[in-house]
């Protein structure tokens, strides 16, 4: 959807404790994802040039799949990624 963007992972953050008070953990959208506990939304973007072959050699890169920091995966390009996150405060539900 937009050019230079190669993945977009987006977790919400759950807070069990009352009062809100912070995110106890971070997991992806589900059915049975209980909305009144949602404090937080965290969002990781992962860039990458659209030239290739500027690098001398494919250089690895580390990125959150699912929840699930995936360290080290190799591209079968030489393009150059960076990786961008940002986590946000619903404050509708922290104190």
């Amino acid at each position: 959807m937009i050019e230079g963007i190669q993945d977009m992972q987006i977790l919400y953050g759950v807070d069990t404790n009352t009062p809100h008070n912070g995110a106890n953990y971070y997991v992806p959208v589900y059915p049975a994802l209980d909305w009144s506990n949602i404090v937080s939304i965290r969002i990781s973007l992962l860039a990458v040039t659209l030239d290739d072959n500027l690098t001398p050699q494919p250089i690895p890169y580390s990125f959150y799949v699912n929840n699930v920091l995936t360290n080290n995966i190799m591209p079968a390009d030489r393009k150059i990624r960076r990786v961008f996150n940002t986590t946000i405060a619903l404050r509708n539900n922290l104190p």
